[in-house]
C-alpha cells in the first residue's frame, strides 16, 4: 500500500513539476508585455495569456451557478423519493451520467441544445453552448456530493426534522445553512472541474479567440488553447502552452488552498 502511495506521489509531482519548469522558462524568456496581453497570435509572437484566462473564467461564471443550483434541485428531489428500489435507481442513472466520458454530452448537445441556441442568435457554438453542455455533464456528479453530505446530516438530526414535520423546501434551506462546509466542498469541487474541463468546450464553444461580447459568442479557454495547439507547438509557443498549464494549476491550487484553509477555519 506504501508503494502505491509513493507511486501515486511521484506520478502527481511529475504531472505538476513539467509544466512548472517549462512555464518559468517561458515567464523568464518572454517579455511580460507579451504574455500580459490579451492577444494569441503564436505566428506573430503574441502569447497573450490574457485572452484564454479570461475565456476560462467567464465559462466557470457563466457555468457555476445553474450547475449548482441543478444539482441541489437534483440531490432532495432524489433524496425524497419514497420506495428504495425508484431511490436506487435514480442514484444509479445519476452515477452513470457522471461516469460517462465528456465526448458523449458534447455529441448529443451538438444535436439537442445547439439548435435551440441557433434559434435565437448565432451559429450555436458559444458561451452558452459550452456552459449549458457543462452544466448538464457536471450537475449529477455535483448532485452525488450533496447527497452524501444530506444523508450525514440526516443521520444527525433526521429525528428532529420528522418532530418539527418539516417540508423539503424547508429541510434544504437548514441544510444549506447549517452545512456550509458541505456545500463548500460541492462548489469547490465544481469549480475545479468547470476550469478544466476540456472535450464539451472545445465541441461547444466554437473556440474563437476573443472576448465574447455576449452568451451567443464564441470562446476560447486555456484548456482547450492547449489541445488544440499541442500538437504543432515548438519552440516559445510550446513553451508558451506550458505557461498556460502552469497558470491552470496555480489556479486550482489556489482554489484547493482555500478550502483547506476554510476547513481549518
Amino acid at each position: 500500500m506504501k508503494f502505491i502511495i509513493a507511486l501515486f506521489c511521484v506520478a502527481l509531482a511529475t504531472m505538476v513539476a513539467i509544466p512548472v519548469i517549462s512555464g518559468l522558462q517561458f515567464f523568464g524568456t518572454v517579455p511580460a508585455g507579451s504574455w500580459l496581453s490579451m492577444g494569441w497570435a503564436p505566428d506573430a509572437g503574441e502569447y497573450g495569456l490574457g485572452l484564454p484566462l479570461a475565456g476560462s473564467l467567464l465559462v466557470v461564471l457563466v457555468s457555476l451557478p445553474p450547475t449548482i443550483i441543478l444539482a441541489w434541485g437534483l440531490a432532495f428531489q432524489v433524496a425524497g423519493l419514497r420506495g428504495q428500489g425508484v431511490q436506487t435507481a435514480a442514484i444509479s442513472l445519476m452515477q452513470t451520467w457522471a461516469a460517462m466520458p465528456s465526448v458523449v454530452i458534447g455529441v448529443w448537445a451538438i444535436s439537442a441544445v445547439l439548435p435551440l441556441i441557433r434559434e435565437v442568435a448565432g451559429s450555436g457554438y458559444s458561451l452558452l453552448a459550452a456552459s449549458a453542455g457543462l452544466t448538464l455533464f457536471l450537475a449529477p456528479a455535483a448532485a452525488l456530493l450533496f447527497m452524501q453530505s444530506y444523508k450525514e446530516y440526516r443521520q444527525q438530526y433526521g429525528d428532529l426534522e420528522k418532530a418539527a414535520e418539516l417540508t423539503g423546501m424547508e429541510r434544504s434551506i437548514i441544510f444549506f445553512k447549517g452545512c456550509s462546509g458541505e456545500v463548500g466542498h460541492v462548489i469547490n469541487y465544481t469549480f475545479c472541474r468547470l476550469f478544466g474541463e476540456t472535450m464539451i468546450v472545445l465541441m461547444l464553444s466554437g473556440n474563437a479567440l476573443q472576448l465574447p461580447g455576449s452568451l451567443f459568442d464564441g470562446v476560447r479557454t486555456m484548456t482547450a488553447t492547449i489541445a488544440l495547439e499541442a500538437a504543432y507547438a515548438t519552440g516559445e509557443h510550446e513553451l508558451a502552452l506550458h505557461g498556460l498549464a502552469m497558470v491552470s494549476i496555480l489556479i486550482l491550487g489556489i482554489t484547493m488552498l482555500l478550502r483547506l484553509q476554510n476547513e481549518k477555519a
